[in-house]
């Protein structure tokens, strides 16, 4: 391990102290190999099939963008300007190697590939995030190494490497892992701020900012902590650095997402709909549940339960000893964790980009406790009950996370029930039938059936074959429940009709959507089951399927 000496002299050289990455024991570089594993092990998941609902939007947009040769995205939800960008970026490049092979003879040839197997698609974007994910580990260690020592750094980048929702997030297409890899990067500029109060630092501090928001605008609030850092050294002189780090943010999120501000009125129309004060499984409960909701059930998943009780217990008996650094290092959570509360929707992944923040906490917390018990043993325990002690402190921490992103790790190597559903109904529905089927059902062979799905408006819709690509894949949208009239499963002349797990979750909240729930059960009142499957844990993943006949058809 690195001696403190030693580590202190690394840290006070900035990012000029990396050129001594080398002496850092074997532990990082182990931390960072069971990173990478966890994210790269299963990252094809079920390609050709899709069965997460946020990846398609995301790539659906940047294949657009290429088919059309049109730069503005028209979507600005998250707004996931990175995202997007780096996908376009990624698909030019393995469009230019095929062309260079031989494989696509034109942009258009590669970019009907994704019709018909998207695979290629889906891979090169989760690998852009895996490398964030891994970039984010990096930084995790190197900023634990310069706020406290080595040993914190690769104890904080462990965290991040074996966390559960991490690892789920980084093998997706989302823009969750690069805005909190973009957000490390800009704290280790605040730490500069702090240090140096060099300009380069503001700008460079507004750069990943500005990166941050255009990844997810939650982001914004990074520049909280650009302004905090600046007032813990400046006292409100040289406010023109404070400024450059606004114009900078700015100048970098219009560089990375221009039509973000040329189509604002995309954008605000995007934001409302994000705004919305409902969603199902989603819906918040005013700021102080929402906060005690990401306290005691979201982070405990990111931290375990001991890392969370660790890291209060620092801060209720060591808060007088808090520097400035770790006063920004504990600012950043508050902060988010307050915003996210305050919203209309609550989601466990909405705490992803601080987990390598709460990782340091714990780090700096374990490194407090540590000291105090080595210094209160020295006398009293041999070396080996020393270092007992502190394998079963750090073991209650780790192993609990080990333990589910292993098993997390094993389920993604059983079978997807979409993907058992969408075998059995090829296999067993008449070829032609006319199949109704929503959102959360599997993708069907576009040539197989007439579908017919719930459309804006209320109504049941066929797709039309003529808008069918040949061998692509039907993606059904809409839910049942916001059907207006039943008596259109028979005028339709529908014939079977494929239900989802949305059913069973709007059970679960039928006091907020009885109107919804009755016409689902109304449409399954008009159906007679042919085939069910569920999530059997040790044999498939996935959510509840079932497969009705229409009644007389």
């Amino acid at each position: 391990m690195v001696s403190q000496d030693k580590s202190s002299e690394i840290e006070a050289g900035g990012w000029r102290g990396i050129h001594r990455f080398e002496a850092v024991d074997w532990q990082f570089f182990a931390v960072l190999l069971l990173g990478g594993i966890f994210r790269f092990a299963f990252i094809e998941g079920d390609l050709p099939q899709v069965y997460d609902r946020d990846e398609p939007i995301f790539v659906d947009h940047a294949v657009s963008m290429l088919r059309n040769l049109d730069p503005n995205p028209h979507w600005f939800g998250a707004p996931a300007g990175t995202t997007i960008y780096l996908l376009c970026l990624a698909f030019l490049i393995l469009f230019a190697c095929g062309h260079l092979l031989g494989r696509f003879d034109s942009l258009q040839t590669f970019v009907a590939l994704y019709q018909t197997d998207p695979t290629l698609f889906y891979l090169s974007g989760r690998i852009i995030t895996a490398l964030f994910a891994i970039g984010s580990i990096a930084l995790v260690f190197l900023l634990g190494r310069r706020l406290i020592s080595a040993r914190a750094g690769v104890l904080a980048a462990a965290i991040v490497a074996i966390t559960p929702s991490h690892i789920e997030m980084s093998r997706l297409v989302r823009m969750d892992v690069p805005m909190g890899f973009f957000m490390l990067a800009g704290f280790w500029y605040c730490l500069n701020i702090l240090e140096y109060r060099a300009f380069k630092d503001y700008l460079l501090a507004g750069v990943f900012t500005g990166l941050g928001v255009v990844s997810k605008y939650p982001a914004i609030v990074f520049a909280l902590v650009v302004i905090l850092a600046h007032a813990l050294v400046e006292k409100h002189r040289k406010f023109h650095r404070l400024v450059s780090a606004g114009v900078s943010s700015i100048a970098a999120a219009f560089l990375a997402s221009p039509f973000l501000f040329l189509d604002f009125k995309q954008t605000l129309s995007d934001v409302a709909f994000e705004a919305r004060p409902t969603e199902l499984g989603g819906t918040g409960a005013g700021l102080l549940n929402n906060l005690g909701w990401y306290l005691f059930r979201s982070t405990p998943r990111a931290i375990s339960y001991a890392g969370l009780v660790l890291v209060f217990a620092y801060f209720i008996f060591c808060w007088r000893s808090l520097n400035k650094k770790i006063l920004l290092l504990t600012a950043l959570p508050v902060f988010f964790m307050i915003f996210i509360s305050s919203l209309s929707l609550r989601w466990d992944r909405w705490i992803l980009p601080m987990i390598p923040f709460f990782a340091l906490l714990v780090a700096l917390a374990e490194s407090r406790l540590n000291s105090h018990l080595n210094s209160w043993m020295s006398d009293r325990f041999t070396n080996k009950s020393r270092l007992l002690v502190t394998s079963f402190c750090l073991s209650v921490i780790y192993l609990p996370l080990l333990v589910t992103s292993v098993k997390q790790m094993r389920e993604m190597a059983r079978p997807h029930t979409w993907t058992i559903g969408r075998q059995w109904i090829l296999q067993n529905l008449p070829q032609g039938s006319r199949v109704f089927i929503e959102v959360t059902a599997p993708h069907l062979p576009s040539g197989s059936f007439q579908f017919f799905q719930v459309a804006d408006n209320g109504t049941i819709v066929e797709e039309k074959r003529e808008n069918r690509d040949p061998g692509s894949d039907f993606r059904p949208s809409g839910e049942f429940g916001s059907l207006k009239n039943i008596e259109e499963l028979r005028s339709k002349k529908i014939e079977y009709f494929v239900v989802g797990d949305r059913y069973k979750r709007y059970l679960i909240e039928r006091e907020k959507y009885p109107q919804i729930v009755a016409t689902y059960q109304a449409i399954i009142a008009e159906g007679e089951l042919l085939w069910e499957i569920d999530r059997v844990p040790g044999k498939s993943r996935g959510t509840n399927l079932q497969v009705y006949r229409v009644r007389g058809q």
